[in-house]
């Protein structure tokens, strides 16, 4: 497949119609894998995920918007933080060692004084390579951030990235750092997460929610073209949810290709 992100010359806040898209033109079907009553428990994901695809297809692309949170320190935090996490699309992840993903990540302090500062990064990844930035990239709180990633094959593929308040995008091209890292293409998410640092989870910051939308996933035929594409949302998906023990920190609605992820 060719890829090719186009970005379309119309006013910000317009959602998916500022944004780039898969290059295909793809067949849409809601009528597939409804499982949105199931859920999955994770120690450092909240969100969704859907898949895996009908048998002998894979998931080759996966794109959605949400507005960058205002993080705050969690509930009787203590200390100066910092407090951190992500959001972020991406493809594999579940019952795979592979994971091509791509998304943003914030970290809030606590100043002497009591102010708080809040900084951001967007980054790309292919596991098990560490996690690289995009360049010269400007997030704030409350900016509508786009991110697609879409594969050529199995080892190669572009994300990309766009901040629809300034208009300003951003590409780069992947590449699996080994076979054993090629991809299946069972499952896309849309994810908020508590990232690993130095071996272990980071202190969660307070995102208070996340607010998704125009999230599709999309699925090929394994080995063969475009045409028989199938369209996958968070609604037509599972529940992901962010446990510390039995303490459940996140919850999340789905409808259609909109889905908030709160902080409990």
């Amino acid at each position: 497949m060719k890829l090719s992100f186009v970005l379309f010359a119309t006013t910000i806040f317009a959602h998916q119609d500022t944004a780039f898209r898969p290059s295909q033109t793809l067949r849409v079907s809601e009528e597939v894998a409804k499982d949105g009553t199931n859920s999955m428990t994770s120690a450092n994901w909240a969100g969704a995920y859907v898949g895996p695809p009908a048998p002998e297809t894979s998931f080759y692309a996966v794109i959605g918007s949400f507005i960058a949170p205002d993080p705050k320190p969690p509930p009787s935090s203590e200390g100066n933080g910092p407090w951190k996490g992500s959001a972020w699309v991406g493809i594999d992840g579940i019952d795979t060692q592979s994971l091509f993903q791509a998304g943003i990540s914030w970290e809030v302090t606590k100043a002497p004084d009591g102010t708080l500062e809040t900084s951001f990064g967007a980054w790309h990844e292919w596991l098990p390579h560490a996690t690289s930035p995009f360049k010269n990239f400007s997030i704030s709180a409350g900016d509508i951030i786009t991110v697609l990633c879409e594969t050529d094959n199995s080892t190669t593929g572009t994300c990309a990235i766009q901040n629809q308040n300034t208009q300003w995008w951003v590409s780069e091209l992947l590449v699996a750092p080994s076979n054993e890292s090629a991809l299946i293409g069972g499952h896309a998410e849309w994810i908020v997460e508590d990232f690993t640092v130095n071996n272990g989870l980071a202190a969660f910051a307070n995102f208070e929610k996340v607010e998704w939308f125009d999230c599709e996933a999309y699925t090929m035929p394994v080995g063969g073209e475009t045409g028989g594409d199938v369209l996958f949302t968070p609604g037509n998906g599972s529940e992901v949810i962010l446990k510390n023990g039995n303490i459940a920190l996140t919850s999340s609605t789905m409808k259609g290709m909109n889905m908030t992820v709160t902080y409990n």
